[in-house]
């Protein structure tokens, strides 16, 4: 999860924690390299990442431990970022420019081993933006990549009284399954759900 989840606070919702690209890798290195060399799953997944230097900070560390030979590893990790609409992390950044950083992280990377190994995806977002944002993940993507999408139900989270809104934006498991359908289209290949939706949605 963001480093936002552990400050308690909502921010993973923001991206709004003030922290740099160094800091915030230092505080994932030891947790996600202890996951992808020793824990024996088969999957990491890095979600609910607002902004664009926690990304970078993520791509460093994937680029250091991900080998070529993932004998006992995970076979996949994927990092799947939260946006406040169709074209914007919740940070207000846009896709386009995390993509990019995923993309190319010559500029902050000293070595980019990751080619096609790491997937992206968006999470604890209202299904209402997910097919834009499937669109533009494969636009800007290698095509080699997986696409993951796991949204929320469409309701806001109020981080003051640690609480979900509810309105009318909301998916009922009717409609949730409908615009599912839409999001393969687009060009996602995992489809699940994420903060209050159920087995039935």
């Amino acid at each position: 999860g963001s480093y936002g989840a552990h400050l308690a606070d909502g921010s993973e919702f923001t991206g709004n924690f003030d922290r740099s690209i160094k800091k915030l890798t230092d505080w994932h290195r030891d947790k996600l390299t202890h996951m992808y060399n020793t824990s024996g799953a088969d999957i990491i997944a890095c979600e609910t990442i607002p902004c664009i230097s926690e990304v970078k900070a993520l791509v460093s560390i994937f680029n250091d431990i991900i080998v070529d030979n993932n004998e006992n590893k995970p076979s996949s990790s994927w990092i799947s970022m939260s946006c406040k609409s169709a074209n914007e992390l919740n940070s207000e950044e846009t896709i386009e420019d995390a993509v990019r950083a995923i993309e190319d992280p010559d500029q902050y990377c000293s070595t980019n081993k990751l080619s096609n190994k790491l997937d992206i995806g968006v999470n604890c977002t209202s299904p209402k933006y997910i097919k834009d944002i499937v669109l533009k993940l494969r636009e800007f993507s290698n095509r080699n990549r997986e696409i993951i999408v796991y949204p929320n139900k469409g309701e806001q989270w109020l981080s003051d009284s640690h609480s979900w809104q509810v309105h009318s934006a909301a998916c009922d498991d009717d409609g949730f399954a409908d615009l599912s359908m839409q999001w393969h289209e687009a060009g996602a290949n995992v489809i699940g759900g994420c903060c209050r939706t159920t087995a039935s949605t």
